[in-house]
């Protein structure tokens, strides 16, 4: 800009019309002109050096900065549209008087600098719209409304529900039941807790795992009886149940691929140490499929032989029913015994039903094999009976 008049050294008088057509020249600042007597609150492309503000509100918009050294940085507002900062050297900046507390600064959908309680961040623990709970050392979590994520050690992971881990122990959030997923080392884990107060300690249930080697354990922690790929340890309650709604598809399937020996389907045991009470097999040699009883030697106490008269016994006195089953529409004739009145003669066959503490009705059942060997030795005592006669015939008609 021109200066057209130095008034250092002046010693006469400016004539008035000179100072008007000098002084009514802009002054240009940067891109800005300024005339005398006009005020001005915009500046554009200027560069500043050694500028300091001591106070008000200070508004940068397009900002292009190649070196900036600062020493302290205390900065209550800052609305900035856009800052090109090519270095910056700060070394305290301490405070930035906005927000809340252990907010974490984001920019919201207007691309603004945002801090709330949506984000808390104390320095290990980051709360999504809470805030962190009072963990013990050594875990990182990410602590959402009720669930936890977070890790203990660097083979663990842990996502749970109503949970954080104190100082101590797993520990209630807020007053109700708990879960807890873990997967350590390769191990899956499930466990679950009954309802329980705010702060009190968790003891949790271990109630599903997974193995490292695939095996999965429900109610379990190890195998049942050994290394089964799914063991269920149902307790008193009841263990498995299957269903299907289809007519041509099978509910249950057991595939034995070996090809030589006999394949074992099925086994069934009792006893508090699992004693083996028969089986389902193969036969290959008869090919024919088994349905075996246990019948051990070393299992059993011999007394003798049955002379048969028990098992003719039980033969007569079993009362054998024609009859058709209610819910039979066609009412096909079916012949057979009938539970409560074999009951009163062969206890052994029966299975007794009626309702249980719940409520429950249970069919009475018969098991037909029962019969078997009474069959056997029954025709056994008959055929002896037979020959005595028979002899007693022949000796007769020896005599005659």
């Amino acid at each position: 800009m021109t200066v057209p008049n130095q008034f250092a050294n002046v010693t006469t008088s400016i004539p008035l019309s000179q100072l008007d057509a000098n002084f009514n020249t802009p002054i240009t600042l940067g891109n800005t002109a300024i005339q005398l007597g006009n005020t001005v609150s915009t500046l554009n492309d200027m560069t500043l050096a050694n500028v300091t503000v001591t106070s008000g509100n200070v508004t940068i918009t397009n900002v292009s900065v190649t070196t900036a050294n600062v020493t302290t940085a205390n900065i209550a507002t800052a609305v900035i549209t856009t800052a090109n900062v090519a270095t910056a050297n700060i070394t305290t900046s301490q405070i930035l008087n906005y927000g809340t507390a252990n907010s974490v600064v984001y920019l919201n959908s207007s691309k603004a600098a945002t801090a709330d309680t949506g984000l808390q961040f104390d320095g290990s623990n980051l709360g999504l719209g809470v805030t962190p709970s009072a963990w013990g050392s050594g875990y990182t979590p990410i602590q959402g409304l009720g669930y936890s994520l977070y890790s203990g050690n660097t083979v663990q992971t842990r996502l749970s529900a109503n949970e954080y881990f104190s100082s101590t122990a797993s520990t209630y959030r807020v007053n109700g039941a708990a879960a807890l997923y873990q997967q350590a080392g390769g191990v899956h884990s499930w466990h679950y807790a009954a309802s329980g107060t705010a702060g009190n300690t968790i003891s949790f249930t271990q109630a599903m795992t997974l193995d490292a080697s695939g095996n999965l354990l429900v109610g379990a922690t190890s195998g049942v009886v050994g290394a089964e790929r799914i063991s269920v340890d149902a307790g008193s309650n009841r263990g498995i149940v299957l269903k299907t709604s289809s007519s041509s598809n099978e509910l249950v399937g057991c595939w034995s691929s070996a090809t030589s020996g006999n394949n074992r389907f099925a086994i069934f045991w009792t006893e508090t140490s699992a004693t083996e009470r028969g089986s389902i097999d193969y036969n290959r040699t008869g090919g024919l499929t088994r349905y075996n009883t246990t019948s051990d030697a070393t299992l059993k106490n011999i007394i003798g032989d049955s002379d048969g008269q028990k098992s003719v016994e039980i033969l007569n006195s079993t009362r054998i029913r024609e009859y058709a089953w209610k819910d039979d529409e066609q009412q096909k004739l079916q012949i057979g015994v009938i539970a409560q009145e074999l009951y009163e003669t062969y206890k052994g066959a029966v299975s007794v039903g009626g309702e249980d503490a719940e409520g429950n009705y249970k069919p009475w059942g018969v098991d037909k094999t029962a019969f078997t060997f009474h069959l056997i030795a029954g025709w056994q005592a008959h055929e002896k009976m037979i020959q005595e006669l028979k002899a007693e015939i022949a000796a007769l008609k020896g005599n005659a």
